[in-house]
């Protein structure tokens, strides 16, 4: 039956019978033909499959996106430098039916990251309506990775993703509108390393007092020089409740630790000399340390002295990264030599 729907929906197109949303769902991917990708027929599917499993618990969407076979890992059973790294992922997105609606929470899934390069047997442990769960499906899908190795073999890993849509936003005001109005409470979102009781130790916003747009600006800038969270990802804003008082809600986002250190192209000097060299710029360059984006200059262009020192001037320094994990990366520094 899946089988004969999918045919009639690539030869066909848009069928009519798909609702509007999945059709302007098709159009905000940037298909331009009348015809659906083979990823958004297997969304739609998906779509279908879920509705229809709906009264029996969460769907189960492995009979759509495949088996894989053979023997499944966890990342605890693989060392750390041979786990799958995710090459390339695209964020899902809010859909407008989300948005009207004020829908937010938190959609975890499953898969696996099958040895022959394949997505397969996706489990959802906890789903959103309005269509979030399928766009974070779709993330899931779409996900480029280098499988799992273990005694120089390729293995399959079982990996779980959790995807945040719209946070504590229903009440959001902006930061002048909340000046002067008396602080309900402090809220941390978005950590997964570190405890927001420690996150909240850094803030001199405290509930009781008067909001502060400027004292506001001062706890971000407090935030961002521990190095821990990228300025990208974090960002401070309030919500104002029935009594009119607000929270003030600080959403981070923790950089990643590294996962590796590996230097290509070294000669006359050794990754000792310069691990050492940094240590001496306190910059500490190591596997579990925070990946501090703000330093990378200073360890390229510390690289490059020290190359210089062993006669090496026209040594050139470029870093490259690989995410091991959603919050792991892989750092390759590779030295040109002109």
């Amino acid at each position: 039956m899946l089988g004969s729907i999918l045919a009639f929906a690539v030869r066909r197109g848009v069928p009519p019978w798909m609702p509007h949303s999945a059709a302007s769902t098709n159009q905000r991917w940037g298909l331009t033909k009348p015809y659906l990708s083979k990823l958004s027929v297997l969304i739609f599917l998906l779509a279908i499959f879920g509705h229809a499993n709906a009264q029996q618990g969460l769907p189960q969407y492995s009979s759509l996106t495949g088996h894989c076979e053979g023997t499944i890992y966890k990342s605890s059973q693989i060392m750390s430098d041979h786990v799958a790294k995710i090459r390339n992922r695209t964020l899902p997105a809010m859909t407008q039916e989300a948005l009207s609606d004020g829908s937010n929470g938190t959609v975890i899934i499953e898969a696996v990251l099958c040895r022959d390069g394949r997505i397969t047997d996706l489990e959802v442990l906890q789903d959103l309506p309005n269509g979030l769960t399928q766009e974070a499906i779709r993330s899931v899908l779409g996900i480029e990775f280098t499988p799992a190795e273990i005694n120089f073999h390729s293995v399959s890993q079982k990996m779980r993703f959790e995807f945040s849509f719209n946070d504590h936003k229903s009440g959001i005001i902006s930061r002048r509108e909340a000046e002067g109005k008396s602080i309900r409470s402090i809220e941390v979102v978005g950590n997964r390393r570190l405890p927001a009781s420690e996150i909240i130790r850094l803030l001199k916003t405290e509930p009781g007092d008067r909001y502060s747009e400027e004292q506001a600006k001062q706890d971000m800038a407090s935030l961002l020089s521990t190095g821990y969270f990228n300025p990208r990802g974090t960002s401070v804003t309030t919500e104002v409740g029935p009594d009119g008082d607000v929270t003030v809600i600080f959403e981070v986002q923790e950089m990643p630790l590294i996962s590796e250190v590996r230097f290509e192209g070294l000669e006359k000097v050794t990754s000792s000399q310069i691990l050492s060299a940094l240590q001496n710029e306190n910059i500490e360059l190591r596997p579990g340390a925070v990946y501090d984006l703000s330093k990378i200059k200073t360890v390229t262009s510390t690289i490059e002295r020290v190359l210089e020192k062993s006669g090496q001037k026209a040594a050139r320094v470029e870093l490259r990264t690989e995410q091991t994990s959603f919050d792991r990366v892989s750092l390759t520094f590779v030295i040109s030599h002109q």
